[in-house]
C-alpha cells in the first residue's frame, strides 16, 4: 500500500504515479487499457503495436513493443486534476529514464474545456538512453497563449516512440509553482 496523501495541484498526477510505483502489475498493451486507476493507454486505431508493459518495484513503467502497423501516436494518458493555472508561474516534470535503445518521448499537459482539449508541449522532448538519466522540463504559464488556465479536466500524456521500444520509467515527478 501507498500514501497516497498529497495535496496541492499536482496531487493527483503524483498519486497515480506513485500508485504505479506501488502496485506489481503486467498486461498487454492495448486500446484503453487501464494500467492503474487514472493511467491508460491511447492508440491510433489506424495502426497496430503488439508489446507488453509492467509497473511496479523498481520501475513505475516498464514498455517492450514492436509497431506491426506504422501508428501516429502511441501514448500514456494520467488524469492530472482540474486545478486552475491562473496564479501559477510554472508546470514541470522530472523523469528518470532509460531505453534499450535511445528513444525519444514528447510530454504534454492536456487540458480539456466544451468537450475539446488543447495539448501544451514541454519544450523539450525526453530522450531515454541506455545508462539511466533524468530530464527536467518546464512550460512557463505566462507565455503559452495555447494553455487553458482553468480548464475542467487536466492530463499529462507520453507521446511514446512510433517505433520498436523498450523503455522503462523509474521515477515521474509533476510540480506546479
Amino acid at each position: 500500500m501507498f500514501d497516497g496523501l498529497s495535496l496541492g495541484p499536482d496531487a493527483q498526477a503524483n498519486s497515480t504515479f506513485a500508485g504505479m510505483r506501488a502496485t506489481e502489475s503486467e498486461g498487454k498493451i492495448a486500446n484503453g487499457v487501464e494500467i492503474v486507476p487514472g493511467a491508460f493507454f491511447v492508440i491510433d486505431p489506424e495502426g497496430e503495436l503488439k508489446g507488453s508493459f509492467k509497473t511496479g518495484g523498481e520501475q513505475i513503467l516498464s514498455l517492450s513493443y514492436r509497431v506491426l502497423t506504422p501508428v501516429r501516436w502511441f501514448a500514456l494518458h494520467v488524469a492530472a486534476g482540474a486545478f486552475p493555472l491562473e496564479n501559477s508561474m510554472i508546470a514541470g516534470l522530472i523523469c528518470k529514464s532509460e531505453a534499450e535503445q535511445a528513444a525519444v518521448t514528447k510530454i504534454c499537459l492536456r487540458s480539456g474545456l466544451d468537450g475539446g482539449f488543447r495539448d501544451t508541449f514541454f519544450p523539450k522532448s525526453l530522450v531515454s538512453y541506455a545508462e539511466p538519466s533524468v530530464h527536467i522540463d518546464l512550460v512557463r504559464l505566462d507565455q503559452d497563449s495555447n494553455l487553458i488556465l482553468n480548464a475542467e479536466w487536466r492530463e499529462i500524456v507520453f507521446f511514446f516512440p512510433r517505433m520498436d521500444s523498450e523503455l522503462a520509467l523509474s521515477d515521474l515527478r509533476f510540480f506546479i509553482a
